[in-house]
């Protein structure tokens, strides 16, 4: 526990790790180097376990590279989460450098055909769709590179009136498997939560 006695600073200088406290400390003396972000890669890495381990193992743990993408921090988070999420060729890109072979899954709504075209070709892990526009996009992409792709999403309708109760929403995911032929879906629902898994594959 933490004394009330003393500064501001000097409580948060003893809740440091002494790693992070000499850094801090060295990094002051020089004001060339400030400012300056300091990351506690030990930390970070100790939380992303913790993180993982108290998930079921059916549940995917995805981190989002627009909330951080300095390459040092995705590589320690890269090692404990299912995938690194992006939201666009550049973020794609700037992940595909900073952790080469991790899975990436393209997520965010806007999606150009070109970036759907390009992260198909780079092998992303899956795509978020946003729409059934979206998704046909990523069909096409899929076929034109001739590489199986994976997608979910979820939509929900609104009610017409207040009086009306609202449905649940309905999750549904695509597997694109051999890339020629037409698409026809198959739908089932597993449970009577209104949760839905669609499968698309060549008729």
């Amino acid at each position: 526990m933490l004394s009330t006695a003393g500064t501001a600073a000097e409580q948060l200088a003893l809740a440091l790790p002494s790693p992070v406290r000499a850094l801090a400390e060295r990094l002051g003396g020089d004001e060339a180097a400030l400012p300056a972000y300091l990351y506690d890669l030990g930390g970070l890495a100790a939380q992303a376990a913790a993180i993982r381990a108290a998930l079921p193992p059916q549940v995917e743990l995805c981190y989002a590279v627009k909330a951080n993408p300095d390459p040092a921090l995705l590589r320690v988070v890269a090692r404990h989460a299912d995938s690194l999420e992006v939201a666009s060729a550049g973020e794609f890109r700037h992940a595909a450098a900073a952790v080469p072979g991790a899975s990436l899954a393209f997520g965010g709504p806007g999606k150009t055909p070109a970036e759907l075209a390009e992260a198909v070709r780079a092998g992303a892990f899956r795509f978020h769709v946003e729409s059934p526009h979206e998704l046909r996009l990523l069909g096409e992409a899929a076929l034109a590179a001739g590489r199986p792709t994976s997608c979910s999403g979820s939509t929900s309708r609104t009610p017409p009136s207040p009086a009306r109760r609202r449905p649940p929403p309905r999750a549904w995911s695509w597997a694109v498997s051999r890339p020629r032929s037409a698409w026809t879906r198959s739908c089932s629902t597993s449970a009577p939560t209104g949760w839905r898994t669609v499968a698309a594959r060549p008729a």
